[in-house]
């Protein structure tokens, strides 16, 4: 499930040369002062390391690295186990030469590629809030063709940033043969501090992917609305609107509307109202998920399953 990740460690200067040597780092400077990094040949092992000051730093996709030691081939289309990911861990900083007790995680993403029926874009392009109450909004990323890629916020001061993609058009546009339709879909941890061990510990691992399938599994995708006999046009309306955006946002946009004069006090009395009692009134609505939602949620819970311990 790891793809991405970065370490770093502080290692005493008598271990720099041991380490740079052992690795075939190439010696550079800046001005006076002298640092290790990889060589081009590096980007073809798929590991990129640096040490300066006294700091090392190690950046890598544990996931393609995997399927280059098992396959030869840099690689992060196919399935990637927890045990996949802990087992490259060790031979990693066997490898490396370098001990996991002194080593923290910076930045760790972790996803699973689902084989989906349809054109990923069918299913991305549904895919608007995370959460039960959609907490959180997904956007069109603008980096990508639209519907390519769904993320959510991603300021400088966020840690956790969730986003959904097409792996298969991802993989076709570097030239290699993809048969399915894959949709990927990530958590990405920033600016973090984890000792290795911690990360790699079996509580830790358990807690970071239950809270994944969480998130993953709450994906807001439109339903089909059926009422019972008697309600009123108005409040099938305020329901679709109120499970489009969520009861928070729906609440907002109504506030601010009334303060904008937009909206009569009568108006927005009765949708406050209807708000509030949602949790009562939401029995006499069902909610019928879609092809897509079923096919995302299926796929999801399978290889979830294979994926975990």
């Amino acid at each position: 499930m790891f793809d991405k990740m970065v370490f770093s460690a502080n290692i005493p200067d008598t271990d720099i040369r041991r380490i740079a040597e052992s690795n075939h780092l190439q010696r550079c400077t800046e001005g006076i002062e002298e640092y290790w990094q990889s060589t081009q040949y590096g980007n073809f092992e798929g590991i990129y390391i640096r040490i300066k000051r006294g700091k090392l730093t190690i950046k890598c996709s544990l996931h393609k690295i995997f399927y280059k030691a098992e396959y030869g081939k840099l690689d992060n289309s196919r399935l990637f186990t927890l045990n996949d990911a802990l087992s490259m861990i060790i031979t990693l900083f066997e490898m490396l030469k370098v001990d996991r007790k002194i080593v923290k995680v910076t930045y760790y993403e972790i996803g699973l590629n689902l084989p989906v029926e349809d054109d990923p874009l069918s299913y991305i392009e549904m895919m608007g809030y995370i959460g039960r109450d959609k907490e959180r909004k997904m956007f069109n990323d603008p980096n990508y063709d639209e519907d390519r890629q769904h993320i959510t916020e991603k300021k400088k001061n966020i840690k956790k940033i969730l986003k959904a993609y097409d792996k298969g058009h991802e993989m076709r546009t570097k030239g290699k043969e993809v048969e399915q339709n894959i949709l990927r879909i990530e958590t990405i941890y920033r600016r973090q501090s984890i000792p290795l061990l911690s990360l790699t510990s079996h509580d830790y691992l358990v807690k970071v992917t239950n809270r994944f399938y969480r998130d993953w599994i709450t994906v807001d995708f439109p339903k089909r609305i059926i009422p019972d006999k008697g309600m009123k046009s108005s409040q099938i309306t305020m329901a679709v609107n109120l499970m489009n955006i969520g009861r928070e946002g729906y609440y907002k946009a109504n506030k601010l509307a009334y303060k904008n004069r937009e909206i009569t006090k009568k108006q927005w009395e009765t949708i406050r109202v209807f708000i509030h009692s949602w949790d009562t009134i939401k029995e006499r609505f069902r909610f019928v998920p879609g092809e897509k939602e079923t096919d995302y949620r299926k796929s999801l819970s399978e290889i979830y399953q294979l994926a975990t311990f």
